[in-house]
């Protein structure tokens, strides 16, 4: 869910039933890995391939800011899923470890003095970060992961068509109220009307 809202393409997402469940999640145009570590392995290989692009401190990092943006992004990503079962469910029992090794990679790529305190703040800051998106969009996250449930593996189109649905439900209920509160406004203003006939 945090992947789109963030926009990033998904080709689909999977959990598989155990001690708890473990979830995966893949690239647009890409098969679905079979090991859930395949996909942060490839992921934190690139990214230490492409610090070599950041430039060092002090230097001007106008041009990066997109690449900074998005870098960002991914660490909220990957914090998403524990953050999720500290917001739903009070705390976080399933291992996340492989998705917090691959937050702090991206993380360094911000850090460039090294200090584990630096990646330890930013990582706090995107954790805060992932559990604002998860409290705020808390029905799409539950219709999401029921339909994961139901059906085990979902496509990309039919995430984004569970969202779209969350997301119409919410604004419906929204709707409903704004038109009650409306209502209720409209008969008071129609008694007030009245007891003032009435003097």
């Amino acid at each position: 869910m945090v992947d789109r809202v963030f926009d990033f393409p998904v080709g689909g997402a999977s959990i598989v039933a155990g001690d708890g469940y473990d979830g995966l999640v893949w690239a647009s145009g890409a098969a679905p890995p079979h090991n859930p570590n395949d996909g942060n392995s490839k992921t934190i290989e690139r990214v230490k391939s492409m610090r070599a692009l950041i430039k060092g401190l002090g230097a001007s990092r106008s041009k990066d800011q997109n690449f900074f943006q998005v870098l960002l992004e991914r660490i909220i990503a990957s914090l998403a899923g524990a953050e999720g079962e500290r917001v739903l469910l009070g705390d976080a029992s399933l291992d996340a470890s492989d998705d917090l090794r691959m937050a702090r990679e991206i993380a360094r790529s911000f850090c460039f003095i090294g200090c584990d305190a630096a990646v330890d703040a930013l990582i706090a800051y995107c954790r805060a970060e992932a559990h604002a998106l998860i409290d705020r969009y808390r029905a799409v996250v539950l219709a999401v992961a029921e339909e994961l449930i139901f059906k085990q593996t979902i496509s990309g189109i039919a995430i984004d068509l569970v969202i779209a649905l969350a997301l119409a439900k919410e604004d419906l209920k929204r709707e409903g109220a704004r038109r009650a509160d409306w209502r209720a406004v409209n008969e008071e203003a129609r008694s007030f009307v009245f007891e003032n006939l009435k003097r």
